[in-house]
C-alpha cells in the first residue's frame, strides 16, 4: 500500500469519525438552503466550504478543504 492510499484512508476515517458533527453543522448552518441549491454545484460547493470552516481544528489539520469538498460531493446524498 503506498503513502497516498494510507493518507486517503486516514482522511476518510477522520471524516467518518466526525460525520455526526458534520451533519449537525450542515443542517444547523445551511439546512434550509440545501433544498434550493441541491442541484447547483456552485451553491453546494459554497455550502460544503461553510461546513468545513465549522469543523473542529484537529479535523481541519488532517482533512484539507478541497479534499473535504470532494468527499462531500461524492456523498452528497447523505446530507439531503
Amino acid at each position: 500500500m503506498d503513502t497516498g492510499d494510507v493518507l486517503n484512508q486516514q482522511v476518510e476515517k477522520a471524516i467518518e469519525e466526525h460525520w455526526p458533527k458534520i451533519q449537525k453543522v450542515f443542517h444547523e448552518k445551511v439546512g434550509s438552503t440545501v433544498w434550493a441549491g441541491a442541484k447547483d454545484e456552485k451553491v453546494m460547493k459554497d455550502l460544503f466550504i461553510i461546513v468545513y470552516k465549522q469543523l473542529p481544528f484537529p479535523v481541519r489539520l488532517i482533512v484539507k478543504q478541497d479534499i473535504f469538498v470532494k468527499y462531500c460531493f461524492e456523498h452528497r446524498d447523505r446530507f439531503i
